[in-house]
């Protein structure tokens, strides 16, 4: 039986750290939208409202998957998140096509735009958020 080596741990302990996040942010992205329909049945508004509802509610899970990853790596808070709003992003693309829409919008850019920065600014709050437990940590052993 041969030993791991540092790297394929590190490897292994960064996949599940993507994969992690990404659930986790799949996961409130599936609630808040669940909340939110039962929001839109409960009080009857245009159905122009769907959409941008719909925008937040993914918006959630790209900050909350940014979040985790960034308080989980330690480090690169918003390019961690930046890469978890375009992952959110590019599903979001890959269902618009399969679903028979090929063109790209302006209001698909600026959905990228908008998931690109909630996953940014969850990156960069988990991120201070690790910074300030390791501090506490630090602190708390002198």
């Amino acid at each position: 039986m041969q030993k791991r080596t540092s790297a394929e741990y590190a490897g292994k302990q960064l996949l599940f750290s993507i994969l992690f996040s990404a659930g986790a942010g799949a996961s409130v992205c599936a609630a808040a939208l669940c909340l939110l329909a039962k929001l839109i049945v409960a009080t009857q508004p245009s159905a122009w409202w769907a959409i941008p509802i719909s925008i937040i509610a993914v918006m959630a899970g790209c900050f909350v998957s940014g979040y985790i990853l960034a308080r989980r790596m330690g480090q690169n808070g918003l390019f961690c998140g930046l890469c978890c709003g375009l992952f959110f992003f590019l599903i979001f693309l890959l269902a618009a096509m399969l679903s028979g829409s090929h063109e790209y919008t302006a209001f698909a850019a600026i959905k990228c735009v908008c998931y690109s920065l909630a996953g940014a600014l969850g990156g960069y709050i988990g991120l201070l958020s690790s910074e300030r437990s390791k501090r506490k940590a630090h602190t708390s052993r002198q």
